[in-house]
């Protein structure tokens, strides 16, 4: 049963090396409209954080409170890549 596992999945792995580059994604022009920004674009929506809104924003806090955004990482939770 392991061998026929290995051959499958060395088969599968032998496909996806000769696959082309944009196998996956070959109809993306179709789905996703261009970025605004223009094509060469690398941060998207983070080019509207500008100092005046920044400056906004600051004047919307109200008490002072930290809140943390992060997720901890502890046994159990999967970690992929």
């Amino acid at each position: 049963m392991k061998r026929q596992t290995l051959v499958a999945l060395s088969a599968l792995l032998g496909t996806l090396a000769f696959a082309p580059v944009a196998f996956a994604q070959s109809d993306c022009t179709k789905t996703v409209p261009a970025s605004p920004f223009g094509k060469d674009d690398q941060t998207g929506a983070t080019n509207r954080i500008t100092p005046a809104v920044t400056k906004a924003a600051a004047a919307e806090i109200k008490e002072g409170k930290v809140v943390s955004l992060t997720n901890p990482l502890v046994d159990g939770v999967p970690l992929f890549g």
